[in-house]
């Protein structure tokens, strides 16, 4: 893996920026690494040889140029919910809590000091912080510190679906259309849908009726209604009960994939049956507008 460095001076060679990789909060070998210039001005650097990102706790790159000025790359989980945060430090601190004011925010609330697990990872600093228990959906993260009087700080968004299906997106293809009358002469409306959703689902058409039923907001469909599932059985001969819905998943297209993450895009389709045609379209447009652009949703069933 490489890493393009953009620095003020030329010429530098891998013992100047005294490099350091770890793993985590562990030390990573540096017998791989390379650095070479790749501008007419020779300032700018890639670094080559990086260990790959199937890593536990991430990869972190530290190094130190120009003299005292220290950076931090973070890339996989050290980048995006990371299981410590480095600040590279290259000074002693007897208490580097207070030394250098670290505070950990969460969706902007700070916590209390104790909370901040800091460790020493060298004998002439840098300091691995840790103290966050999970970093669950839409959860806001920082760890902050001040150095030489400059603020500094790592922040992060939790993605960790550990409290159900995290539904990021609902989006309609279409509007709803007539689609047939069925076999009843009742009018069937049609509407088809994507979800990308972040944690996998076995259960999508039910999550996507709990959505439907008691999601956020004024849910276009009563708790007690029966929602049909996929082509499992004929809709009932009662008119007192329109209209009905049934929903059908449909594929959709291929996940979104980056180094540790992946999004499921998830298709289904929405039809909504009665008798009276404008019974049957004024639900399905209610389904249609309350599904549209409904983000940030999570499911447990």
């Amino acid at each position: 893996m490489k890493l393009h460095l953009h620095l003020a001076d030329s010429g530098l060679s891998l013992s100047d920026l005294s490099l350091r990789v770890y793993e985590g909060d562990s030390p990573v070998s540096l017998s791989s690494l390379s650095l070479s210039p790749v501008s007419l001005l020779g300032t700018d650097y890639v670094l080559d040889g990086i260990p790959s990102l199937e890593t536990v706790g991430g990869l972190t790159v530290t190094f130190e140029s120009p003299e005292g000025v220290f950076h931090a790359y973070r890339f996989g989980v050290a980048d995006r919910q990371p299981l410590n945060v480095i600040i590279p430090i290259r000074e002693v601190f007897s208490d580097p809590i207070n030394a250098l004011s670290i505070r950990i925010f969460k969706d902007g609330v700070e916590t209390v000091p104790d909370d901040a697990d800091v460790v020493q990872l060298n004998p002439d600093g840098e300091y691995s912080v840790s103290g966050w228990a999970s970093t669950p959906i839409n959860e806001q993260w920082s760890v902050r510190w001040i150095y030489n009087g400059l603020v500094y700080s790592h922040q992060w968004t939790g993605t960790t679906g550990n409290t159900g299906t995290f539904y990021q997106s609902i989006r309609a293809m279409q509007s709803p259309i007539p689609y047939k009358v069925d076999g009843d002469n009742r009018q069937l409306f049609s509407c088809n849908f994507i979800a990308t959703i972040v944690a996998p689902t076995s259960h999508f058409e039910e999550e996507i009726e709990e959505i439907l039923k008691v999601g956020p907001g004024t849910p276009p469909i009563p708790p007690d209604e029966i929602v049909y599932l996929g082509f499992k059985g004929s809709l009932p001969d009662d008119s007192a009960s329109e209209p009905f819905n049934v929903i059908i998943p449909t594929g959709g297209y291929e996940p979104d994939e980056s180094h540790d993450t992946k999004r499921e895009n998830r298709g289904l389709q929405i039809i909504t049956c009665a008798t009276d045609y404008e019974t049957a379209r004024d639900r399905a447009e209610a389904v249609w507008h309350y599904l549209d652009g409904l983000r940030a949703v999570v499911v447990s069933l």
